[in-house]
């Protein structure tokens, strides 16, 4: 957001308010770097934000803009405000703050009546004739702040803001503890005078009259039963009664409990009894369950512990047994889910390893028949034949056909240093430097891949010659050519790895690394060796840039100098051609490329014809006058030459004449 990468000055806080109503419209709104804008404009439009959202557009370059006018000697709001350094937007939001940050920052009320476009301290806007003063909210507010890299200053206005609330809650919420209580108070008073309405006389509220009459009656009470014997025998004659009629009534509960137990254990016991013989009535079941019995009896004994057995607690019993033969059976049920699960992936595996044999088997556990038969005729149908052909096969074929894979790859090594022998051939008649020449260098790549394979290639053909090899020896073989077999196939998890690598190995150029020997032809030894341009002056450069480029055209045409009709391909186009290069580095090239027996068509300048001109046969000048089309005219070399004698020796007006074109620079075709 724009506001992120504004900040007031330190030195000028007294105008942070009057800055943060002057672009808080501003502040809020989006930037968006121009490589963004398409994903965003498409997002925002494709989402309901809930809200208001203004963004703008940042181009990748900002032109340049004057700087804001300065009709006053007040400092403009812009002067207040500093950007974020290194954020991509400095550009643009300079020129966007000088257009809509180009406030006076005026003092007086007088300055700012006088001044076209102003602002106060107290946060009022003017601009011409239209002014402003938003005070929904205090200007020294810093909660509603928008401006600056850090919202730090915000935060502890809002924290301590949320403290005074906190506390001015506290307060409110005892005040109003307080009335609550007094309310319940209030409540109980007028509860208290509403209940008195209920009675009509004094003598109706009058209790100590009451308590008064009390006391006397107990009195009386007491005088009578110790002044009469025959009362206090037949208090206590009923007091006997009494408690022997309690123990009687609690004999007599006990009693009716019991019955009441005892007739629902026998209610329980019928109802059991009804289900055993409607369980024993069906005599299949009771026949299929009989084999079991041998296997619960132990549980059922293990359950009662000596305990004389009833309806419910035989009941109690086949619950628990029930509950842990269930969990038994899940377990079971989980392991043969997990097993039938291995089974199948174990029953892909082998129908990916052999799809023949297995092309109208599937992955089910159903056909486990069917594969036990698979293991029954391998296992029985004279598997020692078949083990006996196939150890014939893998030391007759398989290691007959990995050893002649080998042999055509190093065919193939001998095939590039045999091209490599021919060009140095044609190198060595070249003059490279004064008394020395150029020798192509092919060594052995130092890639461990590469050395690798060609170690593991070695291994499967090392000793198959001869009838000493033994069954353990087969073996080994076997599998030394399976492990190469398996990465050209592809391993699962590795097989884009396993990809690159077979190309990278089998691509016999791979195993070699090269290398350019400047050689002494007096003694045909080393002056210097490149392996690359590193250290070398521009001129030398070239001429190694030239050697390498031809050395590649020859190898690549398959060129054969020995041959009196070569039917090889060695036509070379060469566009722009030594326009750069030094002359001696042009004609060593030249030197080089017909030593090498290239056909060539150079597209040059003219100031380059000189030196290609001993090299070529015919040229062809192309010219274009009025910039609508071009013209091409074809010379042999001797016409060329006896042309170009006749120009320099003055204008003729016998033949035709080399015209340069107009605003073109002319270049022969050679």
């Amino acid at each position: 957001f724009a506001g992120e990468l504004i900040q007031v000055r330190d030195e000028a806080t007294d105008w942070e308010g009057a800055a943060e109503r002057v672009l808080r419209a501003f502040a809020l709104s989006l930037l968006v770097p121009d490589g963004h804008y398409d994903a965003v404009a498409a997002w925002i439009n494709d989402h309901h934000l809930n809200a208001r959202l203004v963004y703008y557009r940042v181009p990748a370059r900002s032109v340049p803009v004057a700087p804001p006018e300065r009709r006053s000697a007040h400092p403009l709001l812009v002067d207040m405000l500093e950007l974020k350094p290194e954020s991509g937007f400095t550009p643009w939001l300079k020129t966007e703050l000088g257009r809509r940050a180009n406030h006076a920052c005026v003092d007086t009320i007088g300055d700012f009546r006088s001044t076209q476009k102003a602002v106060t301290r107290a946060g009022q806007i003017k601009d011409r004739e239209r002014h402003e003063k938003d005070d929904r909210r205090r200007i020294d507010d810093r909660r509603e702040y928008v401006l600056g890299w850090t919202n730090q200053a915000k935060i502890d206005a809002l924290l301590t803001h949320a403290a005074t609330l906190h506390g001015r809650l506290s307060s409110a919420s005892g005040i109003i503890a307080g009335l609550a209580e007094r309310d319940r108070a209030v409540s109980g008073h007028l509860q208290s005078l509403a209940s008195l309405g209920e009675y009509t006389s004094w003598d109706d509220l009058d209790w100590s009259g009451l308590v008064r009459e009390i006391a006397e009656l107990r009195a009386e009470r007491d005088r009578i039963t110790s002044s009469s014997d025959t009362l206090a025998l037949l208090t206590a004659e009923r007091q006997r009664v009494r408690e022997e009629v309690a123990t009687h009534e609690e004999e007599r509960d006990g009693l009716q409990r019991d019955r009441g137990g005892a007739e629902g254990r026998r209610t329980t016991a019928e109802v059991e009894l009804a289900r055993a013989r409607h369980l024993l009535s069906d005599a299949d079941a009771v026949a299929a369950a009989t084999a079991a019995f041998g296997s619960i009896d132990p549980l059922v004994a293990s359950e009662l512990d000596g305990t004389t057995p009833d309806a419910a607690l035989l009941t109690t019993v086949q619950q628990r047994i029930s509950a842990d033969l269930g969990q038994q059976l899940h377990a079971i049920t989980r392991q043969q889910g997990t097993l039938g699960q291995r089974i199948a992936r174990a029953m892909g595996a082998f129908r990916g390893k052999y799809p023949n044999e297995t092309a109208e088997l599937d992955d089910s556990l159903g056909s486990a028949g069917e594969y036990r038969q698979v293991h029954d005729r391998v296992a029985t149908d004279d598997l020692p034949r078949f083990e006996r052909e196939f150890k014939d096969y893998l030391n007759q074929n398989t290691i007959r056909d990995i050893a002649g894979f080998s042999a055509q790859l190093n065919k193939q090594e001998k095939l590039i240093r045999d091209r490599i022998e021919i060009i140095n051939g044609s190198l060595t008649g070249i003059d490279y430097n004064d008394g020395r020449y150029i020798r192509l260098m092919p060594d052995q790549t130092p890639n461990t891949d590469v050395r690798e394979f060609r170690a593991d290639l070695r291994a499967c053909t090392d000793n198959v010659v001869g009838g000493g090899a033994t069954d353990q020896y087969s073996e080994d073989k076997f599998l030394q050519v399976k492990r190469i077999i398996d990465r050209f196939r592809g391993r699962e998890g590795t097989t884009e790895q396993d990809r690159n690598w077979t190309r990278r190995v089998t691509d016999v150029r791979q195993w070699f690394v090269f290398s350019a020997s400047e050689r002494w032809r007096a003694d045909d030894t080393e002056y210097e060796s490149f392996t690359d341009s590193a250290g070398k002056s521009g001129g030398q450069k070239e001429k190694l840039a030239y050697t390498i480029l031809a050395a590649s055209l020859a190898y690549q045409f398959k060129l054969d100098w020995e041959a009196e009709r070569s039917k090889a391909f060695r036509f070379v186009v060469i566009d722009e051609a030594f326009s750069r290069g030094s002359e001696i580095s042009t004609r060593y090239a030249l030197r080089l490329f017909t030593q090498l027996g290239l056909q060539l068509l150079i597209v040059t300048p003219l100031q380059k014809i000189h030196v290609i001109e001993p090299h070529v046969a015919a040229v062809g000048f192309v010219d274009n006058l009025n910039g609508n089309y071009s013209r091409l005219q074809c010379l042999t070399i001797t016409e060329y030459r006896r042309r170009l004698h006749e120009r320099r020796a003055g204008p003729t007006t016998a033949g035709p004449r080399l015209v340069d074109g107009a605003g073109v620079a002319p270049g022969p075709v050679a």
